[in-house]
């Protein structure tokens, strides 16, 4: 299965025994040629439907659907220490630290600086990979036409110090980075982004 946000709005596509998903509502609808895929890219660009099912063979459905955006590979982080979970406040949301990963550059060292040069820490080691995350946006800044891309976050579990300063990185709108407790979560999860209510969640049942 794969699951795609466009802010508010989610894309998932499966196969064809997914009747779980049917809990949820939203729009399904059976895949058997690309143009399909393409109509339901704008509905879901539309931003007027919470949930769009995409049914079919998921790694056929996938492929179509990535032929109609650029593709942007970024890497970020989920810092634990003694005081809590290190989240960041962005553009009137809690958010992870995260960035694009530069040219030659590998995933897990981009994690690293992006944690880093976005929250102030000199050093976070890490743990282990966690589940990926996609998600769509507008790129304004090309030709000064806007395109949507698609963006696939590489996250990975860290483990840092909470005796250092934090310093947001306000090039990056970043008003605030905070530690936040495991019993604090509900407040990140009530003002997030969407795609990382998964993430969030996961947090809330980790034991480790």
């Amino acid at each position: 299965m794969y699951e795609v946000f466009f802010y508010a709005s989610r894309l998932v596509i499966a196969g064809l025994k997914s009747g779980d998903l049917l809990n949820e509502g939203g729009i399904f609808q059976y895949v058997e040629a690309k143009e399909t895929v393409g109509f339901n890219v704008e509905k879901f660009l539309s931003g007027k439907y919470p949930l769009i099912v995409l049914l079919g063979d998921p790694d056929v459905v996938w492929s179509w659907f990535r032929s109609y955006f650029r593709e942007i590979p970024a890497a970020g982080g989920i810092v634990r220490s003694d005081s809590g979970y290190l989240f960041i406040f962005r553009r009137g949301k809690w958010d992870l630290p995260k960035g694009k990963v530069e040219t030659c550059e590998s995933i897990e060292k981009a994690a690293v600086r992006e944690v880093c040069e976005e929250t102030g820490l000199q050093d976070a080691a890490i743990i282990c990979e966690l589940p990926s995350t996609w998600h769509v946006y507008h790129n304004t800044f090309v030709n000064d036409n806007k395109e949507y891309v698609l963006k696939k976050t590489s996250w990975y579990l860290m483990e840092s110090s909470d005796k250092q300063v934090l310093v947001p990185e306000s090039g990056e709108d970043i008003e605030h980075a905070k530690w936040i407790s495991p019993e604090d979560l509900k407040i990140v999860e009530e003002n997030t982004f969407t795609n990382l209510l998964p993430l969030i969640k996961m947090l809330k049942q980790y034991k480790g």
